[in-house]
């Protein structure tokens, strides 16, 4: 049978990204420290417009290069945000679209979880000692960002290297939030993140993240849509999210390697089961699992909001925390 394929997709930020992933062939690189999954084909456009049919050319383009079909898609898996309301709605939309026609399941990662994972990856081919707090931003507009917190675990008793043998993972301590540009360092001060730990904090550029880094570490990166994927295995999620975090890795091989078309497509149809009995429910890989995370309402609803109330505080400042 044709090996088949996982399809990843962004577009929560400036930049709209696809790729498509397959299982690395030998059992032993899946059981090393390197990565799970071979990037086969990646696209992206920066600015785009249109996105649900950037996202669904993008799918074409690649498909075309390596000669492969939609039916040879597996799983999906989908930046849920935050970012801006109208990416991560298309996206969001465009791979549960996508799972439905196609009968496979879909996953949602969000894309905070994506910019950690790649500063945790890069830390570690890198050979380095692995920051502390890992800090991934994504720009919220009007002068704010989107972040979390991930702080490492895996420590020694010293608590500045991973015992021999025992990897750096990060777990996420605190919900997404939202704060201004100029009051991030202030916003970690309220989250504990104190400045005596070595903080790198990552963003698509350092003027999204104000001027008052001090004693901070900054890495630039965009959003890399592979990243959904491709170092999750190093993040640990909170309790109850479903197949995220290094949760991730184990749930999609097992649905690629041990299940027929009939069977990956099981969470789907039990899904669409459920809902017409029980109404909405959560299944993994089901759509309807596939939540976005906005963290503060779209600038529509603010804006309404302020013709019913001028006076009405603007929603998202200092610290203000999203969904889970």
């Amino acid at each position: 049978m044709t090996e088949r394929l996982v399809l990843t997709l962004d577009g929560s930020t400036r930049v709209c990204g696809a790729a498509l992933l397959r299982p690395r062939p030998c059992e032993e690189c899946r059981t090393a420290e390197a990565d799970h999954w071979e990037t086969v084909a990646r696209r992206s456009e920066t600015d785009g417009h249109g996105q649900s049919r950037v996202l669904l050319q993008m799918l074409d383009d690649m498909l075309r290069e390596l000669g492969r079909e939609p039916r040879d898609l597996g799983a999906i898996v989908v930046g849920t945000g935050p970012g801006t309301f109208t990416g991560v709605r298309i996206t969001v939309a465009t791979g549960r679209a996508l799972s439905l026609a196609l009968k496979i399941p879909v996953l949602g990662v969000s894309t905070l979880a994506a910019v950690a994972a790649g500063a945790a990856a890069a830390s570690r081919e890198a050979g380095s000692q692995p920051p502390d707090v890992i800090v991934p931003t994504v720009d919220a507009r009007r002068s704010q960002v989107f972040l979390g917190i991930y702080e490492a675990v895996g420590r020694n008793a010293a608590g500045d290297q991973p015992d021999e043998g025992v990897r750096c993972e990060y777990s996420r301590t605190a919900p997404y939030l939202v704060c201004g540009r100029d009051t991030l360092r202030a916003t970690l001060a309220d989250s504990g993140v104190g400045s005596e730990r070595r903080v790198l904090i990552v963003a698509e550029h350092r003027d999204l993240i104000g001027a008052d880094l001090k004693g901070l570490e900054f890495s630039r990166t965009a959003v890399e849509p592979e990243r959904l994927l491709m170092g999750q295995e190093l993040l640990r999620e909170p309790a109850g999210a479903g197949p995220q975090g290094r949760e991730l890795n184990p749930w999609l091989l097992s649905s690629l390697e041990t299940g027929s078309t009939a069977e990956r497509a099981g969470a789907v149809a039990e899904g669409e089961a459920m809902r017409s009995t029980a109404g909405p429910v959560a299944v993994a890989g089901a759509p309807e699992a596939v939540i976005p995370i906005y963290v503060r309402p779209p600038d529509a609803d603010i804006h309404i909001t302020k013709m019913k109330d001028p006076w009405a505080e603007i929603v998202g400042g200092r610290g203000r925390s999203g969904r889970e």
